[in-house]
């Protein structure tokens, strides 16, 4: 569902930045679609290559071993909603630098800090309501 929502999100924003590219007005039916499709197109293969990466990756790169304190952490961040999801991976394990995550995004830096500063504090909000459980009797 959240990557659903992006997309749906990614498809009107890329759409209302490019209205003024649209020729015919009456195909706006038609010139909408294939950006929804562009979009998510883009989507799979993101997916693909962030998959295909984390196969390839050894050692320290492939992520904490399950069981530390770290992979607990990843587990949450792999739970946040999928923007959110998307750029902490993104910056902090792949090691991603604004720009870079914007690109792969489709999204400006400013975008990026927004949603890493927003994603950090509801990681940060999980991880305090997380660990509120484990102390309750």
């Amino acid at each position: 569902p959240d990557a659903r929502e992006e997309l749906v999100h990614q498809t009107f924003y890329l759409a209302f930045r490019r209205l003024g590219q649209l020729e015919d007005p009456g195909r706006f039916d038609a010139w909408l679609a294939s950006i929804a499709t562009r979009c998510t197109r883009d989507h799979a293969r993101r997916a693909a290559e962030r998959r295909s990466r984390q196969r390839a990756l050894t050692g320290d790169e492939a992520g904490p071993d399950p069981g530390t304190d770290q992979a607990w952490v990843w587990d949450e961040v792999e739970r946040l909603p999928g923007a959110f999801r998307d750029v902490l991976i993104l910056r902090y394990r792949l090691h991603c630098s604004y720009g870079e995550v914007g690109e792969r995004l489709d999204v400006p830096i400013s975008t990026v800090r927004g949603r890493i500063y927003a994603a950090r504090r509801a990681l940060r909000k999980r991880l305090e309501s997380q660990r509120e459980e484990h102390r309750t009797p």
